[in-house]
């Protein structure tokens, strides 16, 4: 049972706060949490929760959605360690696409529970998320506009960086929708990955 909140810090019941949020989030699902379930599971009152996050929605953008945003943003830094390696394109297509449906795969829970309440959080939260990935994706194409140029690969209309953003697409479609997605006799990860590289490079 958590601590009493007036033997805590400040610094210590934000911690409880996010550790509780993060478990009640999700198992019920962000509709279904009510502040008073977030504060209880914290060991602490209501206007505590909204003193430190002054919302749900705040909760749920420091919890959920800031962590993940976290991840993200350490992605570019693997890939700029991987296209510096002597590697030809179906290489480095293979170890980018790799990399990506791990780290989403890993959040996948996050990722549908975004999703799912994406219409109910505050524009702010929306945002939190919006602009680091975009952020994300701005730094993921300048690290591959030269593989592109040194594999003198094709100029599509929305250059380099639509190409970034239709290969997370792809990629975060298959993460989400793999029910929809993939046959009963599922691929196994190398079949997909193969099968992605081949798409993305050449078209079939």
């Amino acid at each position: 049972m958590p601590t009493p909140a007036a033997r805590r810090s400040s610094v210590e019941v934000r911690r409880e706060l996010l550790r509780a949020a993060e478990t009640v989030f999700a198992e019920k699902g962000y509709a279904a949490a009510t502040s008073r379930d977030l504060a209880r599971a914290a060991g602490v009152s209501e206007s505590v929760l909204y003193r430190h996050f002054g919302s749900k929605s705040g909760l749920f953008a420091e919890a959920v959605v800031a962590p993940f945003a976290d991840v993200l943003e350490a992605f570019p830094g693997m890939i700029a360690r991987t296209v510096s390696q002597p590697f030809e394109v179906e290489q480095l297509m293979r170890l980018f696409l790799s990399e990506l449906l791990a780290q989403l795969g890993s959040h996948r829970r996050t990722l549908r529970m975004f999703l799912a309440v994406e219409d109910q959080l505050d524009e702010e939260t929306r945002a939190l998320f919006y602009d680091r990935f975009n952020t994300v994706i701005t730094k993921l194409a300048e690290i591959v506009e030269p593989q592109s140029r040194r594999f003198d690969r094709p100029v599509n209309p929305l250059g380099t960086d639509g190409n970034v953003r239709a290969t997370f697409g792809l990629v975060l479609s298959f993460v989400l929708l793999d029910d929809w997605l993939l046959p009963p006799d599922r691929p196994t990860t190398d079949e997909l990955l193969d099968h992605l590289g081949a798409v993305l490079l050449y078209g079939v």
